[in-house]
């Protein structure tokens, strides 16, 4: 006889007051301090005890602790408890919630990030599974989970000389892309959108000779007729400008941008095909940037407009998009499409601790070569905090003389009554 468990409440479920509580103390903790560092692992090891609890709630508030806390680069403890931190996802990835697979996905990015030299081993554990879900799942987000690791796993092994990697998903999305079965009651504008940037990050990555390889492999259509990879893709990109969701029509336009950015160092008549009309693309993106559609939001209009207006430029008169990063101390401009979707694709993994990652984390500072910039900011942001942290200890002394002092006038003045 088949019994099933219940699932219990554990101790480590906590409110959201508590958890947050935590998080700002932990976001706070100088790792240099030893009692700060041992606060720091002992809310960490809270974090974990919650993802590998039987209670799905604790598991999903404690995936949402865990990865704001990887997110603000807390190396050590990470690397410690890299295994309970695997088993977790493992067990999570057999869950059937959409959004504890999801956040379980989040994690997993940001380790591979956090511990680079671990990526192809993750990669290895995790990547049959995310094929699996980005060809089966029945989630969209679930499948957007999937590709981005993926595609996260490739750019992370690219910078130590591995592109195979970069060149198997290219050709998985592109397969993908192919595909006829998606079920038409779901929403699956996120996974195209994630597919499509995926694509883009490839050929970011990909060396000249190898991206022309492999674009120029022949593949058969919705029609069943035989054509390049790149003819294939374009033909999608262009359908894609006229989705319903924004989000699929913006990656649609970045893609075809940096696309033809890269018209500099492939010989025309080998990489464009004849049938490909130029001046279609550019009066569909001109409607996009002119969109005067009643049923688009205002805001959402605004968005298009501003996105579209770059990407026509690029197309039409190949002005390439310049993004200045204000770091403080540093100002970084990267000026082609390549390294601007790195960047974006980057600063959507970590969000917030983008910042942090910037200074500590070396794989960051080595995909956009930057690493002298990263040292001497450390520095001077490191000069800064031990000013900082001698003024508050010296504001204390000043305050408890200035107590003194007072308890003294008060006590000289009884005496003189």
């Amino acid at each position: 006889m088949i019994t099933h468990s219940r699932e219990r409440n554990t101790p480590t479920h906590q409110n959201n007051g508590q958890l947050n509580l935590q998080l700002k103390n932990f976001q706070k903790i100088n790792d240099e301090n030893e009692e700060e560092k041992e606060e720091g692992i002992e809310i960490f090891n809270n974090f974990m005890s919650m993802i590998l609890s039987n209670d799905k709630h604790s598991r999903i508030e404690g995936y949402t602790s865990l990865n704001e806390s990887i997110s603000h680069y807390y190396l050590p403890t990470i690397e410690q408890k890299l295994e309970s931190i695997i088993k977790a996802i493992k067990q999570s990835f057999k869950q059937t919630d959409e959004n504890e697979i999801s956040i379980a996905f989040k994690t997993l990015e940001l380790i591979s990030i956090t511990l680079p030299q671990e990526a192809f081993n993750l990669y290895n554990i995790f990547s049959d599974l995310c094929i699996h879900f980005m060809n089966f799942s029945t989630f969209s987000a679930v499948r957007k989970s999937a590709i981005e690791f993926l595609t996260l796993s490739s750019l992370l092994l690219s910078n130590t000389g591995n592109n195979d990697i970069a060149v198997q998903i290219l050709k998985i999305n592109l397969n993908l892309l192919n595909r006829k079965d998606l079920p038409k009651h779901i929403d699956f504008s996120d996974y195209i959108s994630a597919l499509l940037e995926s694509i883009s990050i490839c050929f970011t990555i990909l060396p000249h000779e190898t991206l022309l390889k492999t674009i120029k492999v022949k593949i058969v259509n919705k029609a069943e007729k035989e054509i390049a990879i790149f003819d294939y893709l374009m033909e999608h990109l262009k359908n894609f400008l006229n989705h319903k969701s924004d989000t699929v029509r913006a990656s649609s336009g970045e893609t075809i941008a940096l696309i033809y950015s890269m018209r500099d160092w492939i010989e025309e008549e080998t990489y464009f095909n004849t049938e490909i009309d130029d001046d279609q693309v550019i009066k569909q993106l001109e409607e996009l940037v002119n969109e005067a559609s009643k049923i688009i939001s205002r805001k959402t209009k605004c968005v298009q407009r501003s996105k579209f207006r770059r990407i026509l430029k690029s197309v039409k008169e190949c002005e390439y998009p310049e993004i200045l990063l204000n770091l403080n101390y540093f100002k970084i401009e990267i000026k082609n499409w390549r390294k601007v979707k790195q960047l974006d694709f980057l600063k959507s993994m970590l969000a917030g601790g983008f910042l942090k990652h910037f200074l500590k984390n070396p794989i960051i500072a080595q995909l956009f070569n930057f690493e002298h910039l990263a040292e001497k900011k450390y520095v001077k942001l490191h000069n800064k905090k031990e000013k900082s942290q001698n003024y508050k200890k010296n504001k204390k002394i000043r305050q408890k003389i200035r107590a003194k002092e007072r308890q003294f006038k008060i006590e000289k003045q009884e005496m003189n009554y």
